[in-house]
């Protein structure tokens, strides 16, 4: 009987040799999509930051005066290109448009675009 149980034990082996190789390549590409769409959310989350940093440095600089729209410009990676507008009236308004790099370009998302608006009082 102990014979027979180890034979089979060693049949059920040999047939499991490789089992472990075909996983992980069946996981590669999951893992490296898994991986993109962090990248992408990563980059997405990094464009907000940097549109929120620019529109406050553009209000800050038009309400001192300055240009808006090269404070912005210094305030943003090149990468991002943003796009600038600012308003008048008693405040110093600024809103910074940025465009989100697409990992995937095929992919249709949402998000491509960022807006973002920051007001400052103007210094006399």
């Amino acid at each position: 009987m102990a014979r027979t149980l180890r034979h089979t034990r060693c049949r059920v082996r040999a047939r499991d040799t490789g089992q472990a190789s075909l996983e992980l390549l069946g996981m590669v590409p999951v893992m490296l999509m898994v991986m993109g769409v962090v990248f992408q959310l990563l980059t997405i989350g990094y464009s907000i930051t940097q549109a929120e940093n620019a529109a406050r440095a553009g209000a800050r600089a038009e309400a001192r005066g300055d240009s808006a729209s090269a404070a912005v410009t210094s305030a943003t990676h090149t990468w991002l290109s943003p796009q600038t507008s600012g308003g008048g009236g008693a405040d110093a308004t600024v809103t910074v448009q940025v465009d989100v790099p697409l990992m995937f370009p095929g992919v249709p998302l949402n998000v491509t675009t960022i807006t973002r608006t920051a007001t400052f009082p103007r210094q006399p």
